[in-house]
């Protein structure tokens, strides 16, 4: 996503080149949202968005995700954890990660990376995607890795998924 430039006189909200949450406010924020501002943030009623930014040195603030792993693909709002679910209950996954990455018309491409168990194939595992996702939730692109990159403690690594996925072949 392109940086947005910050324009506010107010105190910036995060600081540079850290990814930090980013609130919203408005003038008429749904009630059930607000929330108290929290320490460095400036008075006034705060919208919690899920969306997660870094500014740089100049003040320009970059999109770079969501804490809860929800995107928009073909218009519709999903859960990246439902699809991996419904992935896993195929029996065919030994572990799986699935990522949104920009994509002109469908808002966010689905991309899946999965470990089969022995003897499972793509072919049986993309039939059982078809059945049990609906279409919006169907990915695009499909990768079958002997092994999903791992953080130090052993988790997958879906930043670095994220970040080969959106730096392409």
């Amino acid at each position: 996503a392109p940086p947005i430039a910050h324009t506010s006189s107010t105190p910036r909200m995060c600081a540079v080149a850290r990814t930090t949450p980013l609130p919203a406010s408005s003038a008429t924020p749904f009630a059930a949202s607000i929330t108290e501002p929290s320490a460095g943030t400036p008075a006034g009623p705060w919208l919690r968005t899920g969306d997660l930014g870094r500014m740089d040195a100049e003040g320009f603030l970059t999109l770079v995700g969501r804490r809860d792993r929800m995107i928009k693909s073909m218009d519709v709002r999903l859960s990246l954890d439902d699809v991996e679910k419904r992935l896993v209950a195929s029996g065919l996954v030994r572990r799986v990660a699935v990522v949104g990455v920009p994509h002109k018309v469908f808002g966010t491409r689905i991309v899946a990376l999965v470990e089969l168990k022995d003897g499972a194939t793509p072919a049986a595992l993309k039939a059982h995607a078809r059945g049990a996702l609906n279409k919006y939730m169907q990915p695009r692109d499909w990768r079958f890795p002997e092994t999903l990159p791992q953080t130090p403690s052993g988790k997958i690594d879906y930043q670095a998924i994220q970040r080969a996925e959106e730096a392409g072949p």
